[in-house]
């Protein structure tokens, strides 16, 4: 799983606490860390030319690279800091968050978490405002934000240093005199290790899409090229897909070992359980209605289970039944079955018919 930190610091505080937040996430076994910075405009490059203390802490960080939107896009979870602009997160930092709207389109965002962190000159100069404000263009990203619960060490305090909920913290003082304290940096590492703990089930990208609950179509898995990488759960889609196309066909047994797990529970009535009386029951059905075919309507995915809307039609002419069809897969292979039907009825007095 990749974990983007990416932040925007004038005077250095907020990339300590970025490095804080990296090194919390590197902490945790697996994780792939990425720093980022936001671009600074030259309008402020000109304007603090002669500021060697600013000049200084923007050396310390010209070797790491710019944020991008393709770094935005690959990320599996993102953690941004910034300072306080009256509250609110600085322009620079808006900007970026302002060109998503590409990866906002195409929900490129949508179930990565998210986590946020600031810094501020004075103890009520904007801790809490500033990271609820960066929190609502993530919420409309569809991100899933990430905070600090009050268990971590350090949190419950009344102290004149930082630590909230909502994000990790620190006050820099009125001159920015002051550092990151040592519980500040603490937490700023708890938010990146959570961050990247935060239920990966949901978060990483296959899954992601899985939860979306997309209606596609049958073509959508029979047009895409042999060999070609598949998502989990669309190579699931296209797994359901070719099973319920075998079971019309009568070929459903050639394919078993591949598209079958062992030890099967199905949970029709009808056959004895265990996949070889189903498998006989569809060769059988083949050679009674040769010409018998399923067309698929839909198929939605949830997680490790695809459900299907089918139209079963026993020969040409024939009305057919509609059919729906819940499997389970354990990895690739289905693991469990569920199928209910009803005759088409072609008298029916419901317009909107049975598909």
């Amino acid at each position: 799983m990749k974990i983007l930190v990416v932040y925007y610091s004038m005077y250095g505080h907020v990339f300590q606490l970025a490095r804080a937040v990296e090194e919390g996430a590197k902490s945790v076994a697996g994780a792939e860390v990425l720093l980022r910075r936001v671009a600074e405009f030259d309008e402020v490059v000109k304007k603090t030319a002669d500021d060697e203390y600013i000049v200084k802490v923007r050396q310390q960080q010209q070797d790491i690279p710019v944020c991008t939107l393709d770094d935005l896009r690959q990320a599996d979870g993102v953690i941004f800091g910034t300072p306080t602009r009256y509250g609110n997160m600085t322009a620079q930092m808006k900007q970026l968050i302002d060109s998503t709207a590409s990866l906002w389109l195409k929900g490129e965002m949508e179930g990565k978490p998210a986590g946020v962190f600031t810094s501020t000159g004075s103890t009520h100069g904007g801790q809490e405002t500033t990271l609820l404000t960066m929190m609502v263009p993530l919420i409309h990203l569809g991100m899933l934000i990430v905070g600090v619960p009050y268990s971590t060490e350090g949190m419950l305090h009344t102290e004149a240093r930082g630590g909230t909920p909502y994000g990790a913290t620190t006050i820099a003082g009125a001159r920015g005199e002051l550092q990151p304290t040592k519980e500040d940096l603490a937490i700023a590492g708890v938010l990146g290790a959570r961050v990247y703990e935060f239920n990966p089930s949901i978060c990483c990208q296959a899954r992601r899409r899985s939860r979306q609950l997309t209606l596609v179509s049958l073509d959508a898995y029979t047009s895409w090229p042999t060999g070609e990488p598949l998502m989990l759960d669309e190579l699931r889609k296209r797994l359901a897909a070719e099973f319920m196309q075998r079971t019309a066909d009568g070929t459903l047994a050639q394919a078993a070992t591949r598209l079958l797990a062992p030890g099967e529970i199905h949970h029709d009535w009808r056959f004895a359980a265990g996949w070889d009386s189903f498998l006989k029951a569809v060769a059988e059905a083949h050679r009674m209605s040769p010409e018998r075919r399923i067309e698929i309507k839909h198929l939605l995915s949830d997680g490790d289970f695809v459900l299907g809307h089918v139209h079963v039609v026993q020969r040409p002419g024939d009305p057919g039944a509609v059919g729906f069809f819940l499997l389970r897969f354990e990895g690739e292979r289905i693991a469990e079955m569920w199928a209910a039907g009803q005759a088409v009825q072609a008298d029916s007095p419901n317009i909107h018919g049975a598909f």
